[in-house]
């Protein structure tokens, strides 16, 4: 995890040798974690080069074709009843159109996916009502999709008050416990038991699952964390995203909250392009 969100802040300078890529973007609009998944197929994967999907939406309709996925017949033994009801309850598109139900980046951006993966950014905030409302949605999906989906947290900053959870997020990832850790935390700021901003009760919370709180307070105000922080907007700009969450597709696709996009479609869509336009199965196997 703590290698592919270092890749994902490095494409400032990246995207340097690809001018290109980053107009498009911005006029267009670590390693895999333990148990993640989502896999694609590509017929290009050169370093560098637009990843080219097998199958891609008709350029007369803009239309995604494919059928419904039905979460009853996923492989759920791993799955617990929480992240069943998810599954049940998640909207099951069967057919998408560009430009309303997702975006293309084109060119496509760099990423840290190769032949037979895919990886999933989510942009989100620890302050967002819409990633709380996201979260079993999320979760669901990250624990039933197969082991060659590369799912990243990502932290977004669109209002001076959340540089503090990106410096959180940061500090996390530092410890190597953003994959594992960002998901408790995110319910823990939603169901009350933290207060936002507040250190103590977050060093306490810290510790209580298994991070030694010493280490995450230093890094919670390391130079490192916060120049880390201070690029966020900069990345944020690269893959146009101006809501959370966000979410990007091999760096190709990207499907965003809107007043008339609740969360769990956001997910459901996600989830629908990489099972359809990347040719991958969107459960364990």
């Amino acid at each position: 995890m703590r290698l592919v969100t270092s890749l994902l802040f490095s494409l400032c300078a990246a995207v340097a040798n690809f001018p290109a890529a980053a107009q498009a973007v911005h006029a267009s609009s670590s390693s895999p974690q333990p148990g993640s998944s989502q896999a694609s197929s590509y017929t290009a994967t050169v370093p560098g080069q637009p990843l080219v999907p097998a199958s891609t939406s008709d350029p007369a309709t803009g239309q995604v074709p494919g059928t419904a996925m039905d979460p009853t017949t996923a492989a759920t033994n791993n799955l617990d009843d929480t992240d069943r009801q998810a599954l049940l309850a998640m909207p099951q598109p069967s057919i998408l159109i560009k430009d309303r139900d997702f975006q293309e980046i084109s060119p496509p951006l760099p990423t840290s996916a190769v032949s037979g993966q895919a990886e999933v950014i989510i942009f989100f905030s620890f302050t967002s009502p819409a990633c709380v409302q996201a979260l079993p949605y999320l979760r669901a999906w990250m624990h039933s999709a197969p082991p060659s989906t590369h799912f990243v947290w990502a932290p977004a900053v669109l209002a001076d008050s959340w540089g503090y959870g990106a410096r959180v997020f940061f500090a996390l990832d530092a410890m190597g416990a953003a994959a594992s850790d960002t998901p408790l935390l995110l319910q823990a700021y939603a169901n009350g038991s933290l207060s936002y901003g507040d250190n103590r009760a977050l060093l306490t919370w810290a510790k209580s699952v298994g991070l030694d709180s010493n280490t995450f307070s230093k890094d919670l105000n390391a130079g490192s964390v916060r120049a880390r922080t201070a690029w966020v907007p900069q990345v944020m700009g690269i893959y146009a995203v101006r809501s959370v969450p966000t979410i990007i597709i091999n760096g190709h696709y990207r499907v965003a909250y809107t007043d008339n996009t609740p969360p769990a479609v956001v997910v459901a869509r996600a989830r629908y392009i990489v099972a359809h336009v990347t040719n991958a199965p969107s459960t364990k196997q």
